[in-house]
């Protein structure tokens, strides 16, 4: 809203009478601060409606939801999950479970493996298997997520298949059946359940091919997700 003074050269008489009031065109305009602060304003306003149009999104049962704290952390969620299903990798531990073995593949071992996404559905499984000797595997797998009702929910059950290469050494080369320096194929699969945000259980069965026998280790484990939600 403008404003306006009287300019200094311009004195005031009590013998002239003004029939009407106007505005002089010499007066000065001042803009109130009010005036300034139109524009931020209308772009607060409209930065709002954008939040409650998002909220009233959240609310099943139509209207506007109220803003709270809840609500708050139920668009941070919304935002979230928009990506629920990204690709994530972990690193984990676990206990090696074999029956009868030559390598360490197929005995009693403990086991560090790892998941490292290449994509949503292709992975490296990497995992050393260590006791009285090591084995290694490292298979590329595929991978499944089995989502629920709620596509806004992380799928929480991961089923893989995989196949690669199986590489052992035998600490007493001296036994007769010892599984020294061997080098073999190898086919797995197995599945990973997502516990929350940070831990994911992992299960698999491996079966190696050395030489004219076959190795089978089962491993059971947790894991740390370190790309994921």
């Amino acid at each position: 809203m403008a404003q306006w003074i009287e300019s200094p050269s311009e004195t005031s008489s009590p013998n002239i009478e003004s029939p009407s009031i106007a505005k002089p065109a010499d007066k000065v305009e001042f803009l109130q601060f009010s005036d300034l602060t139109t524009a931020h304003n209308q772009v607060d306003a409209f930065n709002e409606s954008l939040d409650q149009l998002m909220l009233q999104s959240l609310n099943p049962g139509g209207g506007w939801l109220p803003p709270t704290e809840e609500t708050t952390e139920m668009a941070q969620s919304f935002n979230r999950n928009l990506f629920v299903n990204r690709p994530w990798s972990y690193i984990g531990v676990g206990a090696g479970i074999g029956r009868e073995g030559v390598s360490q593949l197929g005995r009693g071992s403990f086991v560090a493996n790892a998941k490292v996404a290449l994509d949503s559905s292709l992975s490296l499984r990497p995992a050393v298997w260590a006791g009285d000797q090591v084995a290694i595997t490292l298979p590329l797998s595929y991978d499944i997520q089995i989502s629920g009702s709620d596509p806004f929910e992380p799928a929480r059950f991961h089923p893989f298949l995989g196949a690669g290469v199986l590489f052992t050494t035998d600490a007493d080369d001296d036994t007769d059946d010892n599984a020294g320096d061997n080098f073999g194929a190898l086919v797995m699969g197995g599945l990973d359940v997502r516990l929350s945000d940070e831990w994911v259980f992992n299960t698999s069965a491996n079966f190696g091919f050395l030489d004219d026998r076959t190795e089978i280790g089962i491993v059971l484990g947790v894991g740390y997700v370190f790309s994921g939600l």
